[in-house]
């Protein structure tokens, strides 16, 4: 899996966490908009592959 692929997987992962916090699953569960610790660690998550990105691991000709 290239890391273009995990960011997508990742990003993903965060935006579903983000959802669930603010307004629940069919209107049930969720956090009252709260961060939960799953949306902490799918953050960490993004954050993870941007660095590795970033250093050039993964390079995309202009």
């Amino acid at each position: 899996m290239s890391n273009i692929q995990k960011l997508q997987a990742a990003t993903s992962k965060l935006i579903d966490a983000i959802t669930y916090d603010v307004t629940g699953t069919h209107g049930k569960g969720g956090n009252g908009g709260l961060v939960s610790n799953e949306t902490i660690r799918a953050c960490d998550q993004c954050r993870l592959v941007l660095n590795t990105i970033g250093a050039g691991e993964d390079t995309v000709a202009r």
